[in-house]
């Protein structure tokens, strides 16, 4: 991906907490898109992580940055209990045609706020 085509991260102290989480040597380990590097530019590169440790920072706080972690399990229905031992986030993303469970999903979390089948409509 070029940097000319997005923004950088903001500042110098935000670049580096981001560094940090990439650079947890378990952390690394799941990334399966992305995860390059530009100091100079404070850039980086649009990161996916497929299932980091829960009690990592990329899990356990905000991040600001363009670090996507995806946590798989079994059932979808196992998301609302999965959501409900952890702390409140600010925003769930749901995407499913199970009105049932779009129902239990509004219904029994917690978070800033719920979208359902979309990402944009927050914004």
């Amino acid at each position: 991906m070029r940097p000319g085509h997005l923004t950088r991260i903001v500042n110098k102290k935000l670049f580096e907490r981001l560094r940090e989480i990439l650079e947890d040597p378990l952390v690394a380990a799941t990334v399966v898109h992305g995860g390059s590097l530009d100091q100079e530019n404070m850039f980086i590169e649009p990161t996916i992580l497929m299932n980091p440790p829960l009690d990592s920072e990329v899990i356990t706080e905000e991040i600001f940055g363009p670090l996507l972690p995806i946590i798989t399990l079994k059932k979808i229905a196992d998301s609302i209990e999965f959501l409900k031992h952890r702390p409140k986030p600010l925003a769930i993303y749901a995407f499913t045609k199970d009105g049932n469970l779009k129902k239990r999903i509004v219904e029994e979390t917690s978070s800033g706020s719920v979208t359902v089948n979309d990402a944009v409509v927050q914004v």
